[in-house]
């Protein structure tokens, strides 16, 4: 079916203490103040109207355009209009488009997104200013004179994004194009639900366990907060404080983060208080663990969950997470250990419940709605537990296996590699085996099978032995020494020699990007320079901005650096750091793809309660009704598992899981 473009730009009350600066779109759009003034829509090839009135009225005029057949487009679709569109006037167009999006994806070096700026660059007419002077003002506060202004701003709004859009229309690859709809949809037509209940207990949960630890050490909040005190009160049980040389400052700073090593170290000290300590002062220095619960409260509290993944933001354009909730980042809940508070939600197979005790010896969890459970079966509630799917459907949680490791080895061409992953072997007890000298499995080597896992996940990028031994210990807790983690670094590079080599061509690779000229990386022709860019598959590109060789003192030497592309701060450019950047972006786009393909055929048009509603890294989350839940799984895992057209030898896998909730998908 040919859709037809239309453009629409919605303009909305707000004011000092009510706008877009202070709140998530989803917060400013369900809130009781929100108010559409007007909207404008432009059918391609037409001059734009504007429409204003009630909701009611403008709903009733919209409805008269065929919505079925367009293909609505806006400028920051992905994540504020097309919301407006389908809760506050109930409208669906057959497509979503976003000219923020495709311009994110188009013009890596740009930096600014914004309609003025992308106007300014392309030529076009100067965006208004009319909105800056209707701060506090309703429809009903609105002069004729204002209705004009406004009219003509919001219609000129319309028609620049109609513009860029027709301007930007052959730089985004047809695929991405569908991608971006499908990531608008995820936004504007929600259906995960969320369960505020659960959300409430748990950040009562979390409450009660700084205050519970507060107690057992007398201590006030401020006294753990303060860098200062925190390093007295370690003083006081005869233990330096770690310390560290500061990236922003370099100076000697506290060492109190998570992440440092110190501070691990802390965690694992031989005195109990001091134990607590550290653990009391993760949990009440950041808030951040709590105002995203609140967040994920507040949004229950309004209606289902708008995903808000943001399109084209990163280097390698794989996903991002916004409204201030990140769903990239929504780790699993914690297992139930005998260090676990009574009264700490848990998840078991059939539901939330209330933990009251653990037997370590017979591995029996006891709950106080009179429930006992082996300690597998169930795990702390985490925030992926108040996700859920609504009444009637399900979860089908798919995952593409090691998919970047996989597409490390294949583009690098160490073929034994290969072979296993097309054999469907353990790779992380495989390598393990080498490294230790006798057999490692899963069942009966945990130790040595996690430290083949991290090495294999974390080497093929080219770290040196200090952050591998870095990401052995935040990763799990493994704790290497020096001569141990230099040591892993020598093996693995020995063991796969078509890695490194690699690397040296990928560094190759930024001198060819730097004089514009064409090289090929990788033996199977998919990856091949151009001027400050690296062409990829199906019409996808890897963008260096402003790439140069500047001195660098630490290096003492010359050192390739570029201008990132989401923070615009400088970063370093080396062999890893491509070859990263290379299997990241063709991973994306195989996992795109896939999740793509997964939509057509569970989502579309004529499913509005279907459709993958999320993805997380290498993940598809699927909605779907029940009774279909097992065949979607089935389709999800043989899609996922397939290798692209564009590269058949590749040793795809994928594994996934049916579940009511998200954090119960295995």
């Amino acid at each position: 079916m040919r859709l037809a473009p239309v453009t629409i730009d919605a303009e909305t009350y707000y004011d000092n203490d009510y706008s877009l600066r202070k709140m998530t779109p989803e917060e400013y759009i369900r809130d009781e103040r929100f108010e559409i003034i007007g909207i404008s829509v432009q059918p391609h090839g037409k001059r734009a109207k504007f429409f204003s009135g009630t909701h009611e009225e403008i709903a009733a005029q919209l409805r008269k355009i065929p919505w079925d057949k367009v293909w609505c487009i806006a400028h920051n679709n992905i994540g504020f209009d097309s919301l407006v569109l389908t809760e506050k006037l109930g409208i669906t167009p057959r497509r979503w488009g976003c000219t923020l999006s495709m311009a994110r994806q188009a013009l890596p070096d740009q930096g600014n997104y914004s309609l003025e700026a992308l106007a300014k660059r392309f030529g076009l007419p100067a965006k208004g200013t009319a909105v800056h002077d209707m701060k506090g003002k309703r429809a009903s506060d609105m002069s004729e004179e204002d209705w004009a202004s406004y009219t003509d701003y919001c219609n000129h709004d319309s028609e620049l994004c109609t513009a860029i859009f027709n301007i930007l229309l052959n730089k985004v690859p047809t695929k991405d194009l569908q991608a971006i709809h499908w990531f608008t949809k995820m936004f504007a037509q929600p259906r995960l639900e969320l369960d505020g209940h659960a959300y409430d207990l748990f950040a009562e949960q979390l409450a009660n366990e700084r205050q519970a630890l507060l107690d057992r050490l007398g201590l006030d909040v401020k006294d753990l907060r303060s860098d200062k005190k925190f390093a007295e009160l370690l003083r006081g049980c005869g233990v330096e404080p770690p310390t560290k040389i500061s990236k922003k400052t370099g100076k000697t700073a506290f060492a109190f983060a998570k992440t440092d090593k110190g501070m691990t170290a802390l965690l694992d000290h031989g005195k109990e208080y001091v134990r607590l300590l550290a653990e009391a002062r993760l949990k009440t220095k950041t808030s951040i663990e709590q105002t995203r619960v609140d967040r994920f409260r507040g949004i229950a509290r309004r209606g289902k969950l708008p995903a808000p993944l943001i399109w084209g933001a990163t280097q390698t354009c794989r996903a991002a997470g916004g409204g201030k909730i990140n769903l990239q980042n929504m780790g699993r809940g914690r297992a139930v250990t005998d260090k676990t508070l009574p009264g700490t939600l848990i998840v078991t197979p059939n539901g939330l419940r209330t933990f009251d005790e653990f037997d370590p010896e017979s591995g029996v969890v006891s709950d106080r709605e009179g429930g006992e459970w082996n300690v597998k079966d169930l795990h702390c509630f985490g925030l992926r537990d108040g996700v859920a799917a609504p009444h009637g459907h399900q979860l089908v949680v798919v995952d593409s296996s090691n998919i970047e490791l996989r597409v490390a080895h294949t583009l690098a061409g160490q073929m034994d590699t290969v072979e296993k992953l097309h054999n469907g072997e353990d790779l992380y007890a495989w390598f393990a085996s080498d490294l230790y000298g006798y057999p490692v499995n899963k069942k009966d080597h945990p130790g040595e099978r996690f430290h083949g896992k991290v090495a294999m996940l974390q080497l093929q990028y080219q770290s040196g032995w200090s952050s591998f031994q870095n990401a052995a210990r935040v990763m799990g807790g493994l704790e290497l020494s020096e001569e141990n983690a230099r040591g892993t670094v020598d093996f693995y590079r020995t063991r796969f020699p078509m890695l490194p080599k690699l690397w040296k061509r990928c560094e190759k690779a930024i001198r060819a990007m730097a004089s514009g000229r064409e090289m090929a990386i990788d033996q199977w022709g998919l990856c091949v320079t151009g001027k400050n860019c690296i062409y990829l598959p199906r019409g996808r590109k890897l963008v260096y901005p402003n790439l140069r060789e500047v001195y660098d003192e630490d290096w003492d030497g010359m050192q390739w650096v570029y201008d990132d592309k989401r923070k615009r701060v400088t970063k370093k450019l080396y062999g890893g750091a491509v070859t990263e950047n290379l299997c990241q972006a063709l991973a994306g786009i195989i996992v795109c793809d896939q999740c793509l393909e997964i939509e057509r055929v569970w989502g579309g048009y004529s499913r509005p309660t279907q459709g993958v509603v999320l993805t997380v890294h290498d993940e598809a989350v699927t909605v779907v009704k029940s009774e279909q839940a097992q065949d979607c799984l089935d389709h999800a895992i043989k899609t996922m598992a397939t290798p692209p057209d564009w590269w058949p030898q590749l040793p795809v896998a994928a594994e996934g899981d049916i579940a009511q909730r998200y954090g119960s998908a295995k």
